[in-house]
């Protein structure tokens, strides 16, 4: 009798294997063929469950968001502090060696978001779920009396979403411009700034 082969199961080994790669060897290292190698399938196995390259990249990116989603969900809004704000927000910035190997992906889903359609769909969601995790982090220090009355919480949101990319990109690009202290110290400050009214 032929084995019964489950199918979201092999379509996890494939994404399981591009993030091995990404971790042991960088992004560079990741293609069609050097996933088929990791998780000892063929590259016309990985076609019949993916597409391109592309497509298991957006996967990929879309179970991170997943991750993200159930680490933000675990936090106590009902008592946010800044300080609970800004852990928050680090989740989305890479300080960490393995959190930065992880956004090299990001930084690939970048580069292709022009040519396809499926991977600016990834980024698109990747947008769309920081900005409405920041702006609820937002409401949460507003109702504990962390924010000040006049302040925008759409606009602050949008500048928080600002920072967290910019600081993103010079820690993958420039690791010495956006050490780990320096980022708590510069989301700390904007924390903290919400406190007092707009000048």
């Amino acid at each position: 009798m032929p084995k019964v082969v489950d199918h979201g199961e092999r379509r996890q080994l494939i994404v399981d294997g591009m993030w091995a790669i990404v971790q042991r060897d960088g992004f560079s290292a990741v293609s069609v063929r050097s996933i088929a190698t990791e998780v000892c399938l063929s590259k016309s196995t990985i076609a019949h469950y993916f597409s391109s390259q592309d497509e298991i990249l957006a996967v990929a990116v879309r179970q991170q968001i997943d991750m993200n989603n159930q680490e933000f969900a675990a936090l106590d809004l009902q008592r946010c502090t800044p300080g609970l704000a800004q852990q928050a927000m680090l989740v989305a910035i890479p300080t960490t060696t393995q959190q930065r190997r992880q956004s090299q992906v990001w930084l690939a889903l970048l580069e292709h978001s022009a040519a396809s359609p499926l991977v600016a769909d990834a980024l698109a969601q990747m947008n769309r779920e920081i900005r409405a995790t920041v702006r609820v982090l937002l409401s949460a220090l507003d109702a504990n009396g962390f924010v000040a009355p006049e302040r925008d919480l759409d606009l602050e949101a949008v500048k928080f979403h600002a920072a967290i990319d910019g600081l993103s990109v010079q820690s993958l690009t420039d690791q010495q411009s956006a050490e780990p202290s320096l980022v708590r110290e510069v989301l700390a400050a904007m924390i903290a700034d919400l406190a007092h009214p707009n000048s």
